[in-house]
């Protein structure tokens, strides 16, 4: 929830900083809240409405205080300080919980989509950046340098990681029929340099017994023939000619390839042990032959 203030003189947007359990954070008496462009205020609330509000000049010793356009609420409302003006902590100490959108312009994240492309190819170049970390914060140094803010390097990270999830969303939304059309904001920012980078994703996955294949390459991808050299035994090759032989060879030329493939192996499994089965009797009768000519 925001609040709107006047500071000197300009409607300013105020959106409080809260902890993991969402309770607003406190410094002594006040309250901290933070502005869209990433300064940090305390805030000191009485009879209601918000006072003891100041612009972010730490070397400002005069802050003029500012009336709010909205009454807080009742939690904010409690607090009470006899202080009539509150100090402005240094940007600096700014915290990280403050919401994405507060944080992020359309302007800013341009900016960081930029440095992103123009430094991504230096990593591990002589002279250049030595890995994704070094390269986050030199993006957060440059963010902060160009905005005048302090955002930590945690924000910058998955700033960019959401950047990437919403383009890979609305890429694989959009290759998929009767599904609707998904808009990725700085899609065309970013397309150039998402197209470059290799993902893997694997044809054929197994899980529990289990087998799945990428719909598209069953789409795209012709039925394979596997073609193995064997030595059948003469009962089997006797049999091919029969109508029998013939269905069943039909129905399993529409199996996908992997599970021709198997089946052939299989196969062979099991010719060559019937080969050693016959090699195994025609050894023993040699054996018990010449036995009996002894």
């Amino acid at each position: 929830m925001s609040v709107v203030a006047e500071i000197d003189g300009v409607s300013t947007e105020l959106y409080p900083i809260v902890d993991e359990l969402g309770v607003i954070m406190l410094d002594g008496d006040a309250e901290l809240y933070a502005t869209a462009d990433g300064r940090t205020l305390r805030v000191v609330c009485a009879s209601g409405r918000l006072t003891g509000l100041t612009t972010a000049d730490p070397t400002n010793g005069r802050a003029t205080p500012a009336t709010a356009a909205t009454p807080t609420t009742p939690q904010k409302c409690a607090m009470q300080s006899s202080t009539p003006t509150a100090a402005v902590l240094p940007q600096t100490r700014a915290r990280c919980d403050d919401s994405e959108e507060a944080l992020w312009s359309g302007r800013r994240t341009r900016f960081l989509i930029q440095k992103y492309k123009q430094n991504f190819g230096n990593i591990g170049k002589k002279g250049g950046l030595r890995n994704k970390k070094q390269l986050f914060l030199y993006l957060t140094d440059a963010v902060n340098e160009e905005f005048e803010c302090a955002l930590s390097v945690v924000q910058v990270t998955n700033k960019w990681k959401s950047l990437a999830r919403a383009y890979k969303r609305a890429r694989e939304n959009n290759k998929k029929s009767g599904s609707g059309t998904a808009e990725c904001r700085f899609e065309e920012e970013m397309s150039d340099l998402m197209e470059k980078q290799h993902h893997v994703s694997p044809i054929v996955t197994y899980t529990q017994g289990r087998k799945m294949v990428r719909e598209d390459r069953l789409e795209k991808e012709p039925e394979a023939t596997v073609e193995v050299s064997t030595a059948p035994v003469s009962q089997e090759s006797s049999a091919e000619g029969t109508p029998e032989v013939q269905e069943v060879q039909q129905r399993r030329s529409k199996d996908p390839p992997l599970v021709q493939l198997l089946r052939k192996l299989d196969e062979i499994e099991k010719n060559r042990a019937a080969r050693h089965a016959e090699k195994m009797a025609l050894f023993e009768r040699f054996v018990s032959a010449y036995e009996a000519k002894k």
